[in-house]
């Protein structure tokens, strides 16, 4: 006789049962491919390839938009920009209502190597859900959706501990972009910090 499965998600009893750290461990293992890519064929760090790529689909943004879509403080982006400017993949024009914003736009070059590398990330998103069938990736995508949304605040009956979402500029602590993970001598620890809104 089978044993019923155990949910090992809402009654987790351990490190490797909770939620966060099982994304962290796909997104560490996997997204590594990635980091990979951009660093051996493009010399870009992966917060770089993350604002080019939001820049191929907002083109002309601003730098604070950019710092909020990237998960980074002012200061970083700041650091990442003037690294692409350097490369030639960017260009900045001030915004003329206030000359400590700029707008951020991708030179000819910049679209070239966002577009080229867009697709091999993509050819790396679809060796991650091969495991999955067409119905399985729809239920997947419908879920995180959901998650998403709970953790932004949006869904209800979603209940957060540390108090409700707020939308601002990341100023937590150093972690993982994607996840907002400190690993800390086998914690989790998640900054009281809702996600920033993309």
């Amino acid at each position: 006789m089978s044993s019923t499965p155990t949910d090992r998600l809402s009654e987790p009893r351990q490190l490797a049962d909770l939620l966060l750290y099982r994304l962290y461990r796909l997104q560490a293992t996997a997204g590594g491919r990635v980091v990979r890519l951009c660093e051996s064929a493009y010399g870009l760090t992966r917060r770089e390839w993350r604002i080019l790529s939001f820049l191929s689909t907002k083109e002309g943004a601003l730098s604070s938009e950019l710092a909020e879509h990237a998960m980074l403080d002012r200061a970083r982006t700041s650091r990442a920009i003037t690294r692409l400017l350097e490369k030639n993949l960017v260009r900045r024009q001030p915004k003329p209502s206030d000359r400590r914003e700029v707008h951020v736009h991708l030179t000819e070059e910049g679209r070239r190597i966002a577009a080229e590398l867009f697709e091999q990330v993509v050819a790396i998103n679809r060796d991650i859900l091969a495991p999955l069938d067409a119905s399985e990736r729809l239920a997947l995508d419908s879920m995180l959706g959901r998650l998403q949304a709970g953790a932004d605040g949006d869904e209800p009956g979603f209940s957060a501990t540390a108090g409700p979402a707020t939308t601002h500029e990341w100023s937590g602590p150093r972690t993982d972009p994607e996840l907002h993970l400190e690993i800390d001598h086998h914690e989790i620890q998640i900054p009281a910090h809702a996600t920033p809104r993309e």
